[in-house]
């Protein structure tokens, strides 16, 4: 996206005033400590680990500030997760990490993170969501297709084939796949119903849809990242589009202005009618009412951000630095009203996902 000069050099000073501030705010290395009352009280960070080598791990940032690093290994006497930690479920007292290289879903305890079992099964497991009390939906890239676990036995139950599929989410008696297509490229979503476990519709978008949430209206609004250079027929533009829950018609159609830059991931605030997004020079803010993107990012940063996550409780947007991908990254936190830094936290290799413990 070309900017004016004299937009450059106001990022720039935004810049430079966030790095200072983060930097005075910056989380102390040595105040780690497991909390308390357990892990129930704050948020995981999610470090997928070297890419095919070493493991992944989970930090723990409590309410209060402190920070416990690897708390898998810290509660099951050194052992390590795998490679590479994508995601987790949290239902209710427990969590379910999903480790993608080592094609398995660790079951553990939400309050001490201890293990209580693995399910395997899964051929390159990305993201898993509760559908009720007795099932959960597993995206796997490996052989294309969503599974169905049971929440009883743990085990597979079922199969759904789609193509590439990646986040998924509840909404009403549907969850909805977002369809990237893996090793190839797919613009579809994939809509099960809960309540039979069979795909309803299959909607038609733009390339690779990559975030997706439900509105104050109840409308479904899903990013589209679009091709890179590297995919078959080159570079395309990003789309975000809103679609009618009820006969899955498109009913907004917002195209990005370049096909160079790629928009990535959606996060919604605690009201429902702002939607954020990651861009390369920052994360952006898109009001629902809105006609076109914003021009320039809410929160600029020259270098963009790994992944983004929004705090409803505290009303904070937190955004994740690699690094070099090799060494310990960070993750930001960031006023939502002002964009101002709070603060800094220290975090472990490739910090790839946020998830907060209800």
């Amino acid at each position: 996206m070309k900017k004016t000069n004299l937009k450059k050099a106001v990022q720039a000073v935004v810049l430079a005033i966030s790095v200072l501030v983060m930097s005075s705010c910056k989380k102390n290395d040595n105040d780690i400590n497991v909390p308390g009352e357990g892990f129930t009280n704050g948020f995981y960070i999610l470090n997928e680990g070297p890419f095919q080598t070493g493991t992944g791990t989970i930090d723990f940032v409590n309410d209060d500030g402190t920070v416990t690093r690897d708390i898998f290994a810290v509660a099951n006497n050194g052992m390590a997760l795998g490679n590479i930690v994508q995601s987790v479920c949290i239902i209710g007292p427990r969590t379910f990490v999903v480790v993608n290289n080592a094609n398995k879903i660790e079951r553990v305890n939400t309050k001490t993170f201890v293990t209580e079992g693995i399910t395997g099964e899964l051929l390159s497991p990305r993201y898993m969501i509760a559908a009720d009390d007795s099932n959960a939906f597993v995206s796997c890239i490996g052989d294309n297709s969503v599974k169905i676990v049971s929440l009883v036995s743990f085990t597979v139950t079922g199969s759904l084939p789609v193509n590439g599929p990646e986040k998924m989410m509840k909404a009403g008696n549907h969850i909805w796949v977002l369809n990237q297509g893996g090793y190839s490229v797919d613009s579809t979503i994939t809509v099960i119903d809960i309540a039979t476990k069979t795909i309803v519709d299959t909607i038609a978008v733009y390339p690779q849809p990559s975030g997706i949430r439900e509105d104050i209206d109840g409308n479904i609004w899903v990013m589209c990242t679009g091709r890179n250079a590297w995919h078959p027929g080159g570079n395309s533009e990003g789309h975000l589009v809103c679609i009618d829950p009820e006969d899955f018609s498109v009913i907004r159609d917002i195209a990005f202005p370049s096909s160079e830059s790629h928009p990535e991931e959606l996060a919604i605030n605690s009201v429902g009618d702002v939607l954020y997004y990651r861009y390369p020079d920052g994360i952006y803010r898109f009001g629902i009412a809105a006609l076109q993107p914003e021009a320039v990012p809410f929160i600029p940063r020259a270098t963009g951000f790994y992944t983004l996550a929004y705090d409803a409780e505290h009303g904070l947007i937190l955004g994740s630095d690699p690094a070099d991908y090799i060494s310990d990254g960070w993750v930001f936190r960031f006023n939502e009203v002002t964009g101002v830094a709070v603060d800094s936290i220290k975090a472990g290799i490739l910090p790839g996902e946020i998830y907060f413990v209800p």
